[in-house]
């Protein structure tokens, strides 16, 4: 079955202000307010819910792309994809006993291609970039979505330059220059290490194409709440729970349920209601939970932790963040690095899943949940593990 091209049916709009962008000009900061661009739809029909649904059992694509009439692309010639998404959803009855929950579930995240949610970012960004016909692109990333990075940019024959912290993980390092990208371990803070490629690309004529600030990368973890929501069935998901440095799959999530809601073909009969978002950071590095409990933060409180995918001490869009919890009821908790090494190890010997320690930082900050009673023992709860183990090894401690 063939996709065709698609009209002109979306533009860039300010996350804070609104101004819209021309999106065929590329991403860049709101000029006014320095904020980064969010995608807007002109063409509301074209997210119908119903529509999703044929779109997935005509199978257009494996995986994310089979969700192509709600991605921003108008060619499906320039889709870059290594056939991520349909990750599945397993329940965790051991750890669910251990927490007094009923009904607890993980998202399988690290079954993407590359062993992280990234993958979903990086394939609508890339595909985006080359529909832009743009062949030299610069990121910035703690590992994973530089690993990401470069293997879609191998995959889309681009030309990748990736900045990654100097205490980056030898096995996430080892990852990205495996692909053929340049790698510039870069000293100082995670937004150091952004500047750095802010920098680089400025000087070199070259695009900075960050997932920090992409909208397009947003698109792509957007299609974590449409599989959830097809997953679910009619029983709505009470509580999520996301390990958040960037925020870039809990505002996806938060996105892509409010496209589901707002979708006009939708069973009426049946309302969506939003689950409950909730952020988790690291006691180490958490500007989030210091916004969302109305305490100063400032970025040189950060300190080392084992956590980092959530060592983001400036992060673009989490003024976003911040809207998602309060839009949905959610809440935000900072957990310890001994904690997460804790549920680190537990996921491991309780479910056999192999978790890297941001990922088991989610589940750190959901037995603060529990314990205080935002979830209870009956509620449906749904964690993303966001990146496999072995991306991250240098504190496990095997004796």
């Amino acid at each position: 079955m063939v996709v065709s091209r698609k009209e002109k049916f979306y533009s860039l709009q300010c996350s804070q202000c609104g101004i819209l962008q021309d999106h065929s000009k590329g991403v860049s900061l709101c000029v006014d307010c320095k904020a980064p661009p969010d995608i807007f739809y002109s063409k509301p029909a074209s997210l119908d819910f119903s529509q999703f649904r044929d779109v997935r059992l005509a199978n257009y694509f494996p995986g994310l792309w089979s969700m192509w009439d709600v991605l921003p692309l108008h060619d499906p010639s320039n889709i870059v994809s290594l056939g991520e998404g349909g990750t599945p959803c397993v329940p965790l009855k051991n750890i669910g006993n251990k927490l007094g929950l009923k009904d607890l579930w993980a998202k399988l995240e690290y079954l993407n291609p590359t062993g992280s949610f990234k993958d979903r970012g990086t394939t609508v960004m890339l595909s985006a970039a080359k529909e832009f016909g743009l062949t030299r692109l610069v990121e910035d990333s703690s590992g994973n979505a530089g690993s990401s990075f470069a293997s879609y940019a191998s995959r889309g024959q681009l030309d990748a330059s990736v900045f990654i912290p100097e205490h980056a993980p030898n096995a996430k390092r080892l990852q990205i220059s495996f692909y053929g990208a340049d790698v510039y371990p870069t000293s100082g803070t995670r937004d150091d290490v952004a500047q750095s490629a802010v920098d680089y690309a400025a000087e070199n004529g070259l695009y900075y194409s960050s997932h920090n600030i992409s909208p397009y990368f947003i698109e792509g973890t957007k299609t974590v709440a449409y599989e959830l929501m097809l997953w679910s069935g009619n029983r709505p998901i009470d509580h999520m729970i996301f390990p958040v440095g960037n925020g870039s799959l809990i505002i996806g999530c938060w996105k892509g349920f409010k496209e589901v809601k707002e979708s006009r073909n939708y069973d009426d009969a049946q309302p969506v209601t939003f689950p409950k978002l909730h952020a988790v950071q690291s006691h180490a590095c958490n500007p989030i939970v210091s916004c969302w409990r109305g305490t100063q933060w400032d970025v040189s409180q950060v300190s080392n932790g084992i956590a980092g995918g959530i060592m983001v001490g400036t992060p673009p869009r989490g003024f976003q963040v911040l809207q998602v919890l309060e839009d949905t009821s959610g809440s935000a908790v900072s957990v310890s690095d001994g904690d997460i090494g804790t549920w680190q190890k537990l996921l491991a010997e309780e479910e056999g899943l192999f978790v890297e320690p941001t990922s088991a930082a989610a589940f750190a900050g959901l037995e603060l949940l529990v314990a205080d009673r935002t979830i209870s023992k009956g509620d449906l709860t749904v964690v993303p593990i966001t990146g496999f183990g072995l991306k991250d090894t240098k504190n496990l401690d095997v004796g």
